[in-house]
């Protein structure tokens, strides 16, 4: 596999249901080692099932030390990974970049 600097980008769609949810494990899956950004802006709530994926996804990469970003997540989003307790899990991988610091 040839190596690029662009990181891969999936944009979370409003409505994460088992369709969207299985592409982005499809996704995920095939680039494996390569730094990945999920735009998270137009996203909704993420359920468990979402969130589960995101937070196998965020760890497996932190143990393979190559990023993976959610970039501009909406405050659903985040009230969403906060409620299923995964806010400490996705601490480093939440990036506002739309966001005035």
């Amino acid at each position: 596999m040839t190596q690029t600097s662009e990181p891969a980008v999936f944009t979370l769609s409003a409505t994460l249901n088992h369709d969207t949810v299985r592409e982005l494990a499809e996704f995920l899956a095939v680039r494996r080692g390569v730094p990945v950004t999920i735009d998270g802006t137009a996203s909704g709530r993420v359920g468990a099932q979402a969130a589960q994926t995101l937070a196998v996804a965020v760890r497996c990469r932190a143990e393979d030390a190559v990023p993976l970003k959610i970039v501009d997540p909406s405050g659903i989003v985040a009230r969403s990974l906060e409620t299923l307790g995964l806010a400490e899990t996705f601490a480093d991988a939440l990036i506002h970049e739309g966001a005035a610091a």
